[in-house]
């Protein structure tokens, strides 16, 4: 068996380990069954093919954990856009319930402007006026 450096112009590596596995099988034939140059042979066979299995697999889990990222990505920027609405929204409703109760609050001082309360429902609104905004 000849070592062969790689060449910048055979192409990529994946290729080359390609062209020297199939390189050693087809020169397998021309050996005698047995000898040791036969031996030696399918031993770089074996060593090349568990490099190219070695290299699917990095390239495998590369592209799997490339996957995984991109999940996760997306993932995030669906949580963010879901806090988003949802902070909209109780901000919504707090500005909706605060302007509600100052409209009331002012109809009801308006209504009472002799200076006494007298309305139950305006004495309850005093009591507690943003009850509303304090429930959870």
């Amino acid at each position: 068996m000849v070592e062969k450096k790689y060449d910048a112009n055979e192409g990529s590596p994946e290729k080359a380990l390609d062209r020297e596995i199939h390189s050693e099988i087809v020169n397998l034939p021309a050996f005698d069954l047995g000898s040791d140059a036969h031996k030696q042979t399918v031993e770089s066979i074996e060593k090349l093919y568990k490099a190219q299995t070695e290299r699917l697999k990095v390239e495998s889990d590369i592209l799997l954990r490339q996957q995984e990222i991109d999940l996760k990505e997306k993932q995030i920027e669906q949580e963010k856009k879901s806090h988003k609405i949802d902070n909209a929204i109780i901000v919504g409703s707090t500005v909706a319930s605060i302007g509600a109760n100052s409209y009331w609050m002012l109809k009801g001082f308006k209504f009472e402007e002799t200076g006494t309360i007298t309305s139950r429902i305006f004495q309850n609104f005093m009591r507690n006026p943003f009850k509303g905004l304090l429930k959870k």
